[in-house]
């Protein structure tokens, strides 16, 4: 028994978007994509400048497809032939830089070693922070705001960060 259903598999067809007429029983063929073979993906086409972007398109594309699995409760289970699911052994490979090997892959997310921090645990935490600024360049004027603690902003590796503040008071001769 053949059910209509069964037709438009062949024959995909969907709603066109842009059609203005939102009732409108319009429809367009979609074709299914097709691999050229001659396709090569390690081919860098000669004055195309740096490849530095790709390992990032990359790892964003491994990001979002890894989320796209996690939304359906089927590949969070093992199978009966299998010690872990889906989930798991994929997170295990979409690690950001696979943890720049001073942490561990679970399910997309590094956990670093004690020494490392980052989402790819390539930055030691002793590193001190860059790019200081203090508001005022560290002066506190009582007539603008109160003067019991004050914002550092900066990059900061590690999330515990210890300073010496030294407090004194500027008077006129």
């Amino acid at each position: 028994m053949l059910f209509s259903s069964d037709i438009y598999i062949e024959n995909r067809f969907k709603r066109d978007a842009n059609l203005e007429d939102d009732d409108s029983d319009d429809v367009m063929e979609v074709f299914p994509l097709k691999l050229d073979p001659s396709f090569d993906p390690d081919f860098i086409p000669p004055d195309s400048g740096t490849t530095e972007f790709s390992s990032l398109t990359r790892e964003s594309m491994d990001h979002q497809c890894f989320e796209q699995i996690k939304m359906y409760e089927v590949f969070h289970e093992p199978e009966d032939f299998q010690e872990v699911s889906v989930v798991q052994k994929i997170g295990q490979l979409v690690c950001p830089n696979n943890c720049s090997a001073n942490g561990d892959c679970n399910e997309g997310i590094c956990k670093c070693n004690g020494s490392y921090a980052g989402i790819d645990c390539s930055h030691d935490r002793s590193t001190p922070p860059s790019n200081l600024t203090l508001p005022e360049q560290g002066l506190c004027k009582t007539s603008k705001r109160a003067c019991a603690k004050t914002n550092v902003y900066g990059v900061f590796i590690s999330q515990t960060v210890f300073a010496k503040l030294e407090e004194f008071k500027i008077r006129e001769n």
